[in-house]
């Protein structure tokens, strides 16, 4: 790093201050441009008796999950599926799910990749969107599916069995106890689908700038929007991931607890780790108060879970005696971390044997789930990590529309080879959210409140349509608060909301939601603690006027504290 350079202009995206911690190797690294399948199997070729799946104890080698894939490939080809052709895969991760994407890939195929529990009515508009003619699911949402497509485009609904992978007697008996018949002209049982395959297929080549997948945003503010990424945006990410010197390499495990459907689980759960040469221990329906059942079965080296899964470890007679130096990485993701919060996690985990720091992440669906994550040379608790290889961020005022120098708060702006070709059959959402500026940089608008210090490190102070807006034109940022206050012992959780300010004809004002972690005889007590510990931290304006008890957070599909349904208990 050219320091005088750094002391010269003051603004991260500039300077990029992050790039001291990354080698020299990683820095010169040249992406490589093939298809998501190409890139496996070129990852992959030399250790192919390497264990690639664990479902369930059943162990699926690169050699075999390859072999999986190109059957597939030959019984979607048998089908009628051809280059651009867009298919639906509503289901859990279970191994035939990976097989049909990196199928689809070879042929050149979209998979998009969509939430089984989507009302019928939503089925049938991600149907209308995208042309789509073929479905895959699970056999037990079959009915649905059924319902769904009626007068649509849609000519088969393939389904599979999360039994299927199962092997043995024991798998036989299974999915014979939990098998449906159907007959029905449009559902097309995995088994049948498989069997039927044309063995000539054509191979489709590597293409700049193709969409491979649609993956689709959290739908928190309507519906989901479907996020297009690219073959090269999947393939930097595993880039990305080998730059962090976080261990992602053949003969480590991941605990792999994430859906298909989020960016997330598909992009750095799937793709990544399978790219990394990896074992992937598929958890197709992840229960938190099993977290810790699965941490002693698996003994996984890596593992990623959001704050309120670690909530649940902290509570666990089964992990008390339990050695965890196995852990190399433990990823905290999917919503905001305290900086509390983090030194609890970290405080356990050495307490259990494993001397690691909590490696923290940002970023949202539109660059390819992550930004900014974990670097092994690289901690500071309270920030979100440092931008990965290749990525830029830039920090920009809401009002002048100027970069923010260091420390200066202002909208998360990134530009990273991640970043999305844009929103599916929506170009108007798309020019609201890519910029490209003067010098021809295309930037994603986050729309989350950070800051960046002069060591490249990112912080998370708020997103902007959670910004509370006082009668006075103050701003208060509910992460700021919630910060303080899970730093009481007594606090299990807590979400900063607005209070419509009734003094005044315009304007909220604060109020926190907690849930406690031990019965509290006295609440009235320790309100007045909370309150204490604001006044003591918190500016005049960003004081909560109200804290409101509750025995339980609502939470999100993803795991998230669901604020929306706070606001409306108000």
């Amino acid at each position: 790093m050219n320091d005088e350079k750094n002391k010269a202009t003051g603004y991260p995206s500039v300077d990029r201050p992050w790039l001291k911690y990354y080698s020299d190797e990683a820095r010169n690294f040249e992406m490589p441009e093939c298809t998501i399948y190409d890139y496996l199997w070129e990852n992959n070729k030399e250790h192919l008796d390497n264990v690639a799946l664990n479902y369930f104890g059943y162990k699926i080698s690169y050699g075999e999950m390859f072999e999986k894939i190109n059957k597939t490939a030959q019984a979607f080809a048998g089908i009628g599926i051809k280059e651009n052709d867009i298919v639906i895969i509503a289901a859990v991760t279970i191994p035939e799910v990976i097989y049909s994407f990196y199928a689809l890939n070879l042929l050149g195929a979209i998979s998009n990749m969509v939430d089984p529990r989507t009302s019928e009515s939503g089925i049938q508009k991600y149907i209308s969107e995208s042309k789509t003619k073929y479905i895959l699911t699970l056999d037990v949402l079959a009915e649905k599916m059924e319902r769904a497509v009626k007068n649509t485009s849609v000519e088969n609904i393939i389904t599979v069995s999360a039994t299927n992978s199962f092997k043995g007697v024991h798998g036989a008996v299974i999915r014979v106890l939990t098998a449906k018949h159907r007959k029905t002209e449009k559902v097309l049982e995995w088994r049948k689908f498989i069997s039927t395959r044309n063995k000539e297929i054509n191979k489709f080549p590597y293409r700049k700038n193709k969409c491979c997948v649609i993956v689709h945003t959290g739908g928190t503010t309507g519906f989901p929007k479907g996020v297009m990424l690219t073959d090269d945006n999947l393939n930097a990410m595993v880039i990305n991931a080998k730059a962090s010197e976080g261990g992602y390499e053949a003969g480590n495990k991941f605990l792999n607890i994430m859906p298909p459907f989020i960016a997330y689980g598909l992009v750095n759960g799937i793709h990544m780790i399978l790219s990394c040469g990896m074992e992937n221990i598929l958890i197709p329906q992840f229960n938190p108060d099993k977290f810790d059942k699965l941490l002693i079965k698996y003994h996984p080296t890596h593992i990623l879970g959001v704050p309120t899964h670690y909530a649940k470890l902290f509570e666990s007679k089964r992990l008390k005696n339990i050695d965890l130096a196995f852990l190399k990485i433990v990823g905290v993701g999917g919503d905001s971390l305290s900086a509390e919060m983090e030194k609890q996690i970290e405080k356990y985990l050495h307490l259990h044997g494993a001397d690691i720091s909590v490696a923290t992440g940002y970023g949202m669906t539109e660059v390819g789930a992550a930004a900014c994550g974990f670097h092994r040379k690289a901690h500071r608790v309270g920030s979100v990590g440092i931008p990965f290889l290749n990525t830029i961020i830039r920090i920009t005022s809401l009002e002048t529309g100027e970069e923010q120098p260091y420390n200066e708060e202002g909208e998360v702006w990134i530009s990273s080879p991640t970043s999305m070709l844009g929103y599916d059959n929506n170009e108007e959402d798309t020019r609201k959210i890519v910029y490209t500026d003067g010098n021809g940089v295309r930037w994603i608008r986050s729309g989350d409140i950070g800051h960046m210090d002069e060591d490249g490190f990112l912080y998370i102070d708020g997103r902007i349509k959670r910004i509370i807006i006082r009668h006075d034109g103050f701003k208060v940022f509910p992460v700021q608060i919630e910060n303080v206050i899970e730093a009481c012992p007594e606090v299990k959780a807590c979400c900063t909301i607005g209070r419509a300010d009734k003094k005044h004809s315009q304007g909220k004002l604060p109020v926190v939601y907690v849930t406690l972690s031990q019965e509290v005889k006295d609440k009235l007590k320790l309100k007045e603690k909370i309150n204490t510990l604001c006044r003591q931290k918190l500016p005049e304006y960003m004081q909560p006027v109200d804290f409101v008890f509750i025995d339980k957070m609502p939470i999100t599909a993803n795991g998230k504290i669901d604020f929306h349904e706070l606001e409306n208990m108000e």
